[in-house]
């Protein structure tokens, strides 16, 4: 597929052997007329190299990371405590595990609790932003009726590890970072910052909220755990 663009990518352990399992995620592209492809590619024993398709870039990225968390977590290796994150085998790999896994893999799409929310975010202050946005979508606002722009961008290194942006013009108007120990996790918590903005969001929960055609609906990403009651769509 031309034209990716390299978007997160972390380095995995594996027992016995010192060589890395890379895991790379493409930012999402435009694919025939109505449709986005985000590529997910992951090295040998995993040997994965596929898109996954949605409406939209945030759709496409969101299924591109639930399929690579399936993959991961229903790995023999990692089933066999063999494969691992930062030497830390068998457990958390920076990404959450989708809602059917989570009897054996506790780690569900959120910021964690109130009180530890505050590690993983922060505000940009006066730092400029140089790069343009990995995925920008435009959601509606009914009355009045007015286009919204929902921005995502690359994960990049940071001094507390790694950290990504996210933009939600107003009236909701957020410009925050998701931080995260790899490249990964911070791209997943800056999702699930953003969901969680626009699902508890009094707009979307007033139904005044949505794509073009369905306000109160679907906003092309899953909700946190903590706001799934509000929808059936879940991570």
């Amino acid at each position: 597929m031309a034209g990716r663009i390299l978007a997160a990518e972390d380095a995995f352990n594996l027992a016995g052997t010192s060589k890395k399992v890379r895991v790379q995620v493409f930012a999402p592209i435009p694919f025939e007329r109505t449709t986005w492809a985000c590529q997910v590619r992951m090295g040998s024993p995993l040997n994965r190299d596929r898109p996954s398709y949605g409406e939209g870039p945030l759709q496409a990225l969101v299924l591109a990371l639930s399929k690579a968390a399936i993959d991961l977590y229903c790995s023999e290796a990692w089933r066999e405590g063999r494969f691992g994150l930062k030497g830390k085998l068998g457990g958390y790999l920076g990404l959450p595990a989708p809602t059917m896994f989570l009897d054996f893999a506790p780690f569900p799409f959120d910021l964690g609790r109130d009180e530890d929310r505050s590690a993983v975010l922060m505000y940009p202050g006066d730092e400029s932003e140089s790069s343009a946005a990995m995925v920008e979508e435009t959601l509606m606002v009914t009355e009045p009726r007015h286009p919204m722009a929902v921005r995502l961008f690359a994960p990049e290194p940071h001094h507390t590890g790694w950290r990504c942006r996210v933009q939600i013009d107003h009236p909701i108007g957020i410009d925050r970072y998701a931080l995260g120990a790899s490249g990964l996790e911070a791209l997943w918590r800056a999702l699930c910052l953003m969901a969680g903005e626009l699902y508890g969001s009094p707009l979307w929960r007033a139904g005044k909220l949505g794509a073009f055609d369905d306000p109160g609906g679907f906003l092309g990403v899953p909700p946190p755990t903590s706001l799934a009651f509000l929808t059936k769509h879940a991570f």
